[in-house]
């Protein structure tokens, strides 16, 4: 499923590079290009997020009524309430999820077309890369350096294999349809991004640089998109705080087990992406409320309950009177007896016509 999904995004990689001839160049125009893509279901998640936002001062009165009130009931009593709340405006915070799911086989496809040169950029069947694998092995297996290498997962990391034929200058003549040249993977003829990143070389920076882009990302858009802290425990308060240095750093970790190209995209994704939420902040921003709004927004909140209340009372008034003469028997009255014709006493005994006058 995920190489049908790159097999139609490949061509815009391969155009990328067909006018630039550099790896990194392509790379930087084709995250641009994902993040466009992607755009208009950002727009979708930032709507989301600003009728969200115009519900919290009526959720912060909510939540103000069960202030000091940690007891479990009172907890579910005041979810109950705010989920009412979101319910009669239309506005469920799952709704923001589907969009995502939806992303994720893309994103997985797209990930495959940087991992795969030789397959989506090139062209190169799998058959070929297969036999330049075999070939690879044959060559280099044996050799120390090369002794924790996993041949088969080079299908997956062809950075690695084309990195791997560069270092040892090998020769392809002997595999059928190889390809005599492979895509330069070097930041601009000055560092060779096809490594993986490691300590004392110029690869460094990219963990380094993914971590504070990753970390500046998550900061900047709780600050422009502030989420909803409806009902959150001090426990989820802390775990987001948690969530803020540890995403970040597992992005970095991340970093050190890809090529340097791979780490790259992400860097350069991270970027877009905060240039992309500063954007939507400009064109869409979140609503503000003054302190003299909300308490105009819990003078009516009060209001309205008082109204419902009331309402709720006179109905019951109207239905309890609608029901008397329903509920003056507990069995349906006898039916009036009929001229001429006899009827029982409530002993048994049969009661004698009556005459016509």
């Amino acid at each position: 499923m995920f190489d049908w999904i790159a097999s139609i995004f490949k061509y815009p990689m391969q155009w990328f590079y067909s006018f630039t001839g550099s790896y990194v160049l392509s790379l930087i125009l084709f995250a641009l290009l994902v993040r466009i893509l992607f755009l208009p279901m950002s727009i979708h998640q930032q709507k989301l997020q600003i009728k969200g936002a115009k519900l919290r001062p009526r959720i912060a009165i909510i939540e103000k009524k069960y202030e000091g009130r940690t007891d479990p009931e009172s907890r579910q009593q005041m979810q109950s309430e705010i989920m009412d709340l979101q319910q009669k405006e239309g506005y469920s915070p799952l709704s923001g999820c589907l969009p995502m799911l939806l992303q994720f086989p893309v994103i997985i496809g797209l990930y495959q077309i940087i991992r795969k040169p030789l397959t989506f950029l090139m062209d190169v069947s799998n058959e070929t890369v297969t036999a330049i694998i075999e070939s690879v092995k044959a060559t280099v297996g044996g050799l120390e350096k090369y002794a924790s290498t996993n041949f088969d997962s080079l299908m997956e990391d062809q950075i690695s294999l084309i990195q791997i034929i560069r270092e040892n200058n090998l020769s392809l003549s002997a595999v059928e349809n190889a390809p005599t040249t492979f895509p330069d993977l070097s930041f601009f003829g000055l560092v060779d991004m096809g490594p993986m990143p490691a300590f004392f070389n110029w690869l460094l920076l990219i963990p380094v640089l993914t971590f504070a882009l990753a970390y500046g990302s998550m900061k900047l858009t709780r600050k422009l998109n502030p989420a909803p802290t409806a009902g959150q425990t001090a426990d989820a308060a802390a775990s987001n705080k948690i969530m803020e240095i540890s995403m970040p750093i597992m992005s970095a970790v991340f970093t050190f087990w890809v090529p340097g190209a791979v780490g790259f995209y992400w860097l350069i994704g991270y970027l877009f992406s905060m240039l992309q939420t500063v954007l939507l902040a400009k064109l869409m921003p979140m609503p503000t409320f003054t302190d003299e709004e909300i308490r105009q927004y819990e003078k009516e909140m009060k209001a309205s309950k008082a109204i419902s209340r009331q309402a709720a009372s006179q109905q019951a008034r109207i239905r309890s009177r609608h029901h008397i003469d329903d509920d003056d028997y507990e069995t349906a009255p006898p039916p009036p007896s009929q001229k001429g014709k006899s009827t029982k006493t409530p002993s048994g005994i049969e009661a004698a016509p009556r005459k016509k006058d």
